[in-house]
């Protein structure tokens, strides 16, 4: 087994508060690359300071490097959409059967095999500097699992496409252990419409390009399905989600459940459809959930560094422009997105969602989970209190989902 660098270096109070803290992210990605591309999770893979969507970030030895506690995988099977829009994929996934099965299969089928051998992954990985990582299929096996010092593994879905359609996939992916769905993501699944989820600089060849909806709101099958996930006890995740959407949900959860968005930045600092506005932040907050910030520059700043790497500009003006923007847009632009929810929500709303692996393009500040002790540092450093920082880094996730998670129906 590849074994990654130890932790960053970092003060003796963070260092200490981070091994103390039960560290959440609320959404990442790691079954997704493993499906897709067979990659290894039990090596610590090295993708660099590039784009890289063809590496694995979120290993398990990056996550025990980084003191993970629990980790929220989001299992994403490629929309059917993907194919009407991009016409190179179209062209490509012919030459990889693997992908061709997962796009143009029953996405509800494919959750399932995808859940199943991500499963599978788990429990036949060694430990690593003696943390194993276990699925938990119920708040309290997360509770128990991570008291024992293992890493929690919870279910999660990306997209209402995996319901393929019919409201009765909600209670069988509840009974399958998944505890979160996002509503949207890419394309109009027939539940709730989408935002444009794509950076422009990542639109490459034509695709993603299509115009979306803002105006359009949750549909007919959209309530149902939000409905069922209340009954049952299957957070709702807003993420993706036009504004309209987002407040029908709102209004018709009311505070029965706590309402998430797992991996964004704050409306305030930039305000792109994406991100919560700071009257969205207090009503989630008052259903008693929480907002996973991304470790994305795109959407915290706007920025991202588009002069350095993966930018367009020219030249040494543009490659001195891009450095600023990539520090700009890392560990400090997270900080100032909690600092901006916790201000409009208070604390309690405040949560990580990395959406590592999710062909993201995260800071150089924070790579990876090896990585997050330094935004442990960052928060005490910008004046947060050692309870506050413990709450950001896993507390008030674990909250949401003890109240929000139902295994009882």
């Amino acid at each position: 087994m590849t074994r990654c660098p130890e932790r960053p270096v970092v003060t003796d109070a963070a260092a200490a508060l981070h091994r103390r803290a039960r560290v959440v992210d609320l959404h990442a990605h790691p079954s997704l690359k493993t499906a897709l591309f067979g990659l290894r999770w039990e090596h610590c893979h090295r993708p660099g300071s590039a784009f890289n969507p063809l590496s694995l970030r979120c290993d398990l030895p990056k996550l025990v490097a980084g003191g993970v506690n629990v980790l929220c995988s989001a299992v994403y099977v490629p929309e059917r959409g993907l194919l009407d829009d991009c016409f190179p994929l179209r062209i490509a996934v012919p030459a990889f059967p693997p992908i061709r099965r997962l796009i143009e299969g029953d996405p509800s089928r494919r959750a399932i095999e995808v859940l199943d051998d991500f499963e599978r992954i788990v429990a036949a990985t060694p430990a690593v500097d003696g943390v194993r990582a276990v699925i938990a299929r119920s708040p309290a096996d997360v509770e128990r699992e991570t008291a024992a010092g293992r890493l929690a593994i919870v279910h999660t879905l990306e997209g209402g496409h995996h319901l393929a359609g019919d409201a009765a996939n909600v209670a069988r992916f509840h009974a399958r252990g998944v505890a979160m769905l996002t509503l949207a993501h890419f394309y109009p699944n027939g539940i709730a419409p989408p935002v444009d989820g794509v950076p422009p600089a990542h639109k490459h060849l034509g695709c993603f390009r299509g115009p979306k909806d803002l105006g359009a709101t949750l549909t007919p099958l959209g309530h149902e399905v939000v409905e069922e996930m209340l009954r049952l006890g299957m957070l709702v995740d807003l993420t993706h989600c036009t504004p309209p959407a987002r407040a029908a949900v709102l209004e018709r959860a009311g505070t029965r459940r706590p309402l998430v968005m797992s991996h964004v930045g704050a409306g305030s600092i930039n305000p792109n459809p994406m991100n919560p506005t700071p009257d969205e932040v207090r009503r989630i907050a008052d259903t008693g959930g929480v907002i996973g910030v991304i470790a994305m520059g795109y959407w915290l700043t706007g920025g991202g560094g588009r002069g350095g790497r993966g930018g367009r500009e020219e030249g040494q003006r543009g490659r001195e422009e891009g450095q600023r923007g990539r520090e700009e847009d890392g560990v400090g632009a997270m900080v100032a997105t909690m600092r901006a929810l916790a201000d409009q929500g208070g604390i309690d709303v405040v949560a990580l969602g990395t959406d590592f692996d999710g062909f993201t393009d995260p800071p150089d500040d924070l790579p990876d989970p090896a990585s997050l002790p330094r935004l442990t540092e960052a928060l005490l450093a910008a004046g947060f209190s050692e309870p506050d920082v413990e709450k950001i880094l896993g507390s008030n996730a674990m909250r949401a989902l003890s109240e929000g998670w139902s295994v009882s129906g």
